[in-house]
């Protein structure tokens, strides 16, 4: 099977619970990411699955279950430094510093980290959207490098 999102996340039974998207850019803002989104989604770039993260280098956007209509603003926004921040600072690096595959590299890590609980405490968007609970004991598939 071809992976189509940067990284995939099932939970502990093997359902498809996230796909997800890294991309080293700042962020143009919700409705630009709605309309990131809304072209993955109908050019059938990503599976459709329950939950969708848009993580960029300064702005993490989720999507929660229920945003059926393509176009639909993000659940939730958060500080991409603040979730990646734990990781900086053992690279010693900003995350505007990072190449692409770094960065890349940087958000598998952290989802690693969730799915096996040891990401430490969850930011709160994590923990209302129900997210972090789905992917615990789960696993991540990465898109192989291109």
């Amino acid at each position: 099977m071809r992976l189509n999102a940067d990284f995939l996340a099932y939970a502990h039974d093997g359902r498809l619970v996230l796909a997800a998207e890294a991309r080293n850019r700042p962020s143009a803002g919700q409705r630009w990411a709605a309309e990131f989104r809304r072209n993955l989604l109908a050019g059938g770039v990503i599976p459709a699955a329950p939950f969708f993260l848009l993580a960029l280098r300064d702005r993490f956007f989720l999507w929660r279950p229920q945003a059926a209509d393509p176009m639909s603003p993000p659940d939730y926004e958060a500080d991409a430094d603040d979730v990646l921040r734990p990781y900086l600072v053992h690279l010693r690096h900003s995350l505007g510093s990072l190449g692409n595959d770094s960065f890349d590299m940087l958000v598998s890590l952290w989802l690693d980290d969730v799915v096996h609980g040891t990401a430490g405490e969850q930011p709160l968007w994590m923990t209302a959207s129900g997210l972090d609970r789905e992917l615990r004991g789960g696993t991540i598939a990465m898109a192989p490098a291109t």
